[in-house]
C-alpha cells in the first residue's frame, strides 16, 4: 500500500520506487506527490493494468520516470531501473558540481573580502600614523567617504567606510573602487620615508 511504502521511505534511504496507480485508499500519483517531499531526487516507476494517455501524462509530470503496462516482463522491469537509476546519477552528479561550484564562489568571496579588510585597515593605520590625522580627516580629505555628525555624541563619524574595517559588517556587494581608492589616496597623500612606521604598524 501506499502508507507502508511512505514509512519504508521515513526509515531507509530509498532511491527508486516501483508503485502501481491504482491501489487500495492511497493510490500510486498521490504516493509519489509525498514520496517526493521525502526524498526530492526519487525517481519512480508506475506499473498500471489500467492503459489511457492521460494517466501517462499525469505520471510524468509528477516525476515518474518510466510508466509500464501489464503484463510486463522482468527484462522491462531491469531496463526501467537501469534507466532510472541512470537518471538519478545524472542528477547528482549535476548537484554535486553545483554544490561544488557555490563552494568555490564562497570561497573566493570570503578571500575578497579578506582582501578588503586589509587594504582599508592598512590605510586607516598608516594614514592616522604617518599624517596623525583620524580617519574621519581622511573620508573628508579624500572625499571618498561621508562624514556624518553623530548628534548623540556631537562628533563626526564614518559610518559608511567603517563597515569596511570589520570583515562581518562589509556590504554584500561592496564598493570596490572605493576600497582601492582610499588606499591609492593614502600611498600619495602619506610621506613612504615615515620613520620607524613599518615597525609601528606591526605592533599598533
Amino acid at each position: 500500500s501506499g502508507e507502508a511504502a511512505l514509512s519504508v521511505l521515513y526509515s531507509k534511504s530509498i532511491s527508486i520506487v516501483i508503485s502501481d496507480i491504482r491501489m487500495p485508499g492511497m493510490d500510486g500519483i498521490e504516493l509519489v506527490k509525498k514520496a517526493r517531499r521525502i526524498v526530492p531526487d526519487v525517481q519512480c516507476i508506475f506499473i498500471t493494468g489500467y492503459g489511457g494517455r492521460k494517466i501517462a501524462v499525469e505520471a510524468t509530470k509528477l516525476g515518474g520516470f518510466s510508466y509500464l503496462q501489464k503484463p510486463l516482463s522482468i527484462d522491462e522491469l531491469i531496463v526501467a531501473i537501469w534507466k532510472a537509476q541512470e537518471k538519478l546519477d545524472l542528477l547528482r552528479t549535476i548537484q554535486t558540481m553545483k554544490e561544488e561550484k557555490k563552494n568555490k564562489e564562497q570561497l573566493v568571496i570570503q578571500q575578497i573580502r579578506n582582501v578588503i579588510f586589509d587594504i582599508m585597515n592598512i590605510s586607516v593605520r598608516y594614514w592616522e600614523l604617518s599624517s596623525r590625522k583620524t580617519k574621519v580627516a581622511l573620508a573628508e580629505e579624500s572625499g571618498i567617504w561621508t562624514a556624518m555628525l553623530d548628534k548623540d555624541v556631537g562628533c563626526y563619524r564614518t559610518r559608511t567606510m567603517d563597515r569596511y574595517l570589520k570583515i562581518s559588517t562589509i556590504p554584500k556587494n561592496p564598493n570596490y573602487n572605493k576600497v582601492l581608492n582610499t588606499g591609492s589616496f593614502v600611498l600619495r597623500k602619506c610621506p613612504h620615508d615615515y620613520p620607524d612606521l613599518e615597525k609601528q604598524l606591526k605592533t599598533k
